[in-house]
């Protein structure tokens, strides 16, 4: 009778007909991301001898995703038990079930009665066939001090025979946000005719867990564009044979979104490179998971420090690297002032069991938005064929220089502080403001021949034009421009053709400057201020503790 009971718990098989038919299903969703785990430990009590199928009481359990793929999810199980390590790889489709991890991760947010997989493998957990099976209910239970929402399945079989009666109960519970398992258990009960009843619990709880709210959100638009127009790159190698990738020696990028839905973003990017060729591509990314061919370009908006990047970053490695936000600094991109955060990677560059140097890359994103601002990348390496020694350095950057995300921002100050703000599809440069000539003039570049745009917005309080004449290239170009305003300030918008242009806007009233010896006299004063107070304060102290 033993082995039949231990086959029964190893291969207990639930017809469909024993649960009925489910709800209809609709859209299945992972719930879980890269990097995500959860330890469990193994409990186990009664009189009846533990099937060898079931990890031994105390053993301990580690998933952790490594992959999302649309609803499959590839997760690394390692097992602890009596001093030895058995770790492999798995994955299970939460919306079909097929895998070899059937029941350890369910679709996210399913319902009670909700078919907990549509099409799962014949065997799974424990020998189950989970076809037509259905969430039984869904209750709040506690874990980890917490109390959740958890969905619940049940499975219970009995049995009668000459030597007496045996049931089985098979209980699944997965949290109900993020469908990761929480606990599940076999316990039996076997009532001899002739003889002792023996019974049996195994359970297995989750013991830590670290699954990231799904706060992901996308901090971009369709119509949002960047432009990388400070690029360089550099190669340097003596080995004849090798060349630099030619689609690296760009001279100008601009990266637009054409179109968000939910969490997935997708962007044309319009390369030229420095011999004048151009090249399209249209990619997308999945921001919340890290999928698709743009992964680096955008991520989750407002991450913190300690943050996972659900990003795979992978030609450094051929495989995803786990990245997490290193810090948040303040950085000038396309002429203002931005948080940003930042990852930095060292990479050994490694081929067979030889490593040959290595590679560096820093990347910082606008914090808010998740735009890429800058990527900088390098690597050496040194090899050796036919005894000649050989090596290979590059390096890479492009830093973002224009957008339509936020206005770049000049400040003039001298005793006061006023802001001139842009809007323009080129970099701006060489800002200047003179009240004496009463004008502002800066540089503005753009890719060779390609349309350029500026629009200028100049406080009142600064400076105004009765008329105003505005300058391309010291030729007087007003004609060309828009000017408009209200009360407060003046809009100029400036058309062009791109390359490298100086415009100067010139006005017929400017605020006076501050003076520099009214700056020495109003100094002078709470110099002399100061000194009176500090001999006041003095003399109290003295007639305070005098002796006499």
């Amino acid at each position: 009778m033993r082995r039949k009971y231990v086959l029964a718990i190893a291969g207990i098989v639930i017809l469909i007909g024993m649960f009925g038919v489910g709800k209809a299903f609709g859209q299945r969703a992972v719930g879980v991301g890269v990097c995500d785990w959860a330890e469990y430990t193994v409990l186990y009590s009664g009189n009846e001898t533990l099937p060898p199928q079931l990890p031994p009481d105390s053993a301990q359990l580690k998933l952790t995703v490594e992959d999302i793929s649309g609803t499959k999810i590839t997760f690394d199980q390692l097992w602890w038990a009596n001093g030895t390590e058995v770790e492999g790889i798995n994955s299970v489709d939460v919306e079909t079930g097929q895998g070899n991890g059937t029941s350890l991760f369910i679709a996210k947010n399913l319902n009670e009665s909700d078919i907990i997989y549509t099409s799962p493998p014949p065997s799974g957990a424990f020998g189950l066939n989970f076809e037509g099976l259905t969430i039984n209910e869904t209750i709040s239970r506690q874990y980890l001090g917490d109390d959740v929402e958890v969905n619940h399945l049940n499975l219970t079989e009995s049995e009668s025979s000459p030597e007496g009666n045996q049931t089985i109960s098979i209980n699944f519970y997965w949290y109900r946000a993020t469908g990761i398992t929480a606990e599940m258990s076999v316990s039996a009960l076997y009532q001899r005719n002739y003889g002792n009843t023996t019974w049996l619990e195994w359970k297995l709880v989750v013991t830590a867990l670290e699954v990231l709210p799904q706060r992901y959100s996308v901090g971009v638009k369709a119509g949002d564009w960047v432009a990388y127009g400070d690029v360089s790159f550099e190669w340097s190698s003596n080995d004849t044979d090798q060349e630099p990738p030619s689609q690296l020696n760009m001279s100008w990028t601009t990266m637009e979104v054409l179109d968000v839905q939910n969490s997935n973003v997708t962007a044309r990017v319009d390369t030229i490179l420095k011999n004048g060729t151009e090249d399209e591509f249209v990619g997308w990314v999945n921001v919340a998971t890290g999928e698709g061919a743009m992964s680096m370009s955008f991520i989750p908006s407002n991450l913190s420090t300690g943050d996972r990047i659900p990003g795979r970053l992978t030609w450094p490695t051929m495989e995803p690297l786990k990245l997490f936000i290193n810090g948040t600094v303040t950085r000038s991109y396309a002429g203002a002032y931005r948080k940003v955060n930042f990852v930095n990677i060292t990479y050994p560059i490694v081929y067979g069991n030889t490593t040959y140097g290595a590679s560096k890359i820093s990347l910082y994103w606008d914090q808010k938005t998740g735009f890429l601002c800058e990527e900088i990348m390098s690597y050496e390496v040194s090899y050796s064929i036919n005894s000649t020694n050989y090596y290979a350095n590059m390096s890479i950057m492009g830093r973002m220089t224009a957008t339509n995300l936020w206005q770049a921002v000049f400040t003039v100050q001298d005793g006061y502080a006023f802001n001139i703000t842009m809007n323009s599809n080129s970099t701006i440069s060489n800002f200047n403001f003179s009240g004496s000539s009463m004008h502002i003039s800066f540089n503005v570049t753009g890719p060779m021949g390609k349309t350029g745009y500026c629009n200028v917005t100049i406080p009142k309080g600064l400076l105004q034009g009765s008329p105003w004449t505005v300058y391309l290239n010291g030729t007087e170009y007003t004609a060309s421009c828009s000017i408009t305003g209200n009360d407060t300030h003046t809009f100029i918008y400036i058309p062009y053709t791109c390359s490298t242009n100086t415009i100067k806007i010139e006005g017929t009233w400017a605020i006076p400057e501050f003076p520099s010896t009214i700056i020495m006299l109003a100094f002078m004063i709470a110099t002399l201020l100061a000194a009176v107070v500090h001999k006041r304060k003095k003399g109290k102290l003295l007639e305070t503790f005098s002796l006499c």
